[in-house]
């Protein structure tokens, strides 16, 4: 599915989830878009990579062996931000 496409019909629907079990909209937000970047780099929909392809003139195939690396590190900080409780984050700040 489509990045843009995705937010708008799942952001709704996961949001009265994730207020359910106590995640702030915030945290909810951030973790949503990065899980979309992800899927912008990574094959076979990866549209980032077709537009860097195209840009740079380095072949597809290539581009995809390089990025793995990228794309571990990528799904660990997703692992860190959705399992870190948010009361950790810049959130507790601007509460009193």
């Amino acid at each position: 599915m489509e990045t843009s496409a995705a937010a708008i019909l799942l952001a709704p629907m996961l949001l009265e989830i994730m207020t359910q079990v106590d995640v702030p909209p915030i945290h909810f937000g951030i973790i949503m878009v990065v899980n979309l970047v992800i899927g912008m780099v990574t094959p076979p929909l990866g549209i980032c990579l077709f537009a860097g392809s195209a840009l740079s003139g380095v072949k597809f195939e290539d581009i995809v062996r390089q990025i793995w690396p990228f794309i571990i590190i990528d799904v660990v900080v997703l692992g860190l931000i959705t399992f870190i409780p948010a009361k950790t984050f810049m959130f507790q700040r601007f509460k009193k």
